[in-house]
């Protein structure tokens, strides 16, 4: 194992360290009576099965190495670290809008999996709660990189997991985001039923009672957008929900942003894109302004809701009829990156904002191929 891991002998120098602790413990000596060894002797095989794959180049089972560590845990009495989780959980965050769709499936797999076997070990409640936490976050994390994909099914079921994790850990904040999460990365974007979409955020503004949090301001953000496409109001009820997630932002306390979304940036920036996206839905004259004012906020390594902005407003310019400068910044911002889940909602609100005269511009054409590969 030591070998394995490239310890350069220090595992050897502690398990020798915590045998002769160990003996002394029992009150036994190198000459004494020998301990029961039969489990070490278990952990050793593993280990020289490991060992073996290793060497001959083959993927390591991740059911292997997860024993190969439980032992090296039992060995150093490692305790469950909530707050190295945590971590886990924001880098996750960081590094989900800068890598390819679906790129972290595996990681955050392989992550749940060793949480599932940490969350049945009968810790005590403020560490059972804590691990629910972090799974509720990794799960809808998951979730939205599987959905990117096309696994709908399976996002499905790993966002009702989190659900379930959220709602068992006690947090409500977080019960909050969850759903409010879902119904925009599960249910809007996707194009799901308005009713599916209406229910999570209703239960989401519900479980939050007046408590501020980001899961309140994305629920009631979802909100604004359900009425700015006619399915429960229209213009003047978009803008009395822009209103009212204004105002939550505003009185949010600096705790929040531990219940912000882990793979967004939060803060002004993040408030004046929904504003934009909302203002652009109903034809606002303000979402020019809305746009260029977010762009300006978001200063380093632009996060995936500012790959957007030229798409919201390609959208803002269509609907105002600027008809040649707006599907030119559509095209020209769909040439690179991916088509995904966001990306192909906004192209095609774009499409059906397009007045009859216009359906057969080269570039409405272009954008009609790109929502339909062949």
């Amino acid at each position: 194992m030591d070998a394995c891991l490239g310890c350069d002998g220090e595992l050897i120098a502690m398990h020798a360290d915590t045998v002769a602790s160990e003996r002394r413990r029992k009150g036994t000596s190198p000459g004494g009576p020998p301990i029961d060894d039969e489990g070490d002797d278990m952990e050793r095989r593993t280990a020289i099965q490991l060992i073996a794959t290793a060497g001959a180049g083959a993927a390591i089972p991740l059911a292997d190495l997860e024993q190969a560590i439980a032992g090296i845990d039992r060995v150093l009495d490692t305790r469950i670290d909530l707050d190295d989780w945590e971590r886990t959980v924001r880098e996750y965050g960081y590094m989900f809008n800068r890598k390819p769709i679906g790129g972290m499936v595996t990681d955050l797999t392989a992550d749940l999996a060793a949480l599932g076997h940490l969350l049945g070990q009968g810790n005590t409640p403020r560490v059972q709660a804590g691990l629910l936490r972090v799974s509720a976050e990794l799960s809808g994390l998951l979730a939205t990189d599987l959905n990117d994909t096309g696994n709908s099914r399976a996002a499905r079921d790993v966002w009702r997991a989190a659900r379930r994790a959220a709602d068992a850990s006690g947090d409500r904040s977080l019960a909050v985001w969850v759903r409010a999460k879902e119904a925009t990365g599960m249910c809007w974007w996707p194009g799901a039923s308005p009713d599916v979409i209406k229910g999570l955020v209703d239960k989401a503004v519900h479980i939050a009672g007046y408590t501020p949090s980001y899961g309140l301001v994305r629920a009631q953000i979802v909100q604004g957008w359900l009425a700015a496409d006619g399915h429960t109001g229209g213009p003047a009820d978009a803008r009395a929900a822009l209103q009212n997630f204004t105002r939550t932002f505003e009185r949010l306390p600096p705790s929040a942003a531990e219940h912000s979304d882990p793979a967004s940036t939060v803060g002004e920036a993040w408030l004046h894109w929904n504003e934009a996206y909302l203002l652009a839905l109903i034809g606002d004259d303000r979402a020019a302004d809305t746009t260029d004012q977010t762009s300006s906020l978001y200063r380093v390594d632009p996060p995936a809701p500012l790959t957007l902005l030229p798409l919201v407003r390609a959208l803002d310019l269509v609907r105002r009829r600027e008809i040649d400068d707006g599907l030119t910044h559509a095209v020209t911002t769909l040439s690179t990156g991916p088509m995904s889940t966001a990306r192909r909602f906004i192209t095609t609100k774009i499409t059906k904002a397009l007045p009859r005269q216009a359906h057969t511009h080269p570039h409405a054409t272009e954008l009609r191929r790109l929502l339909n590969p062949a």
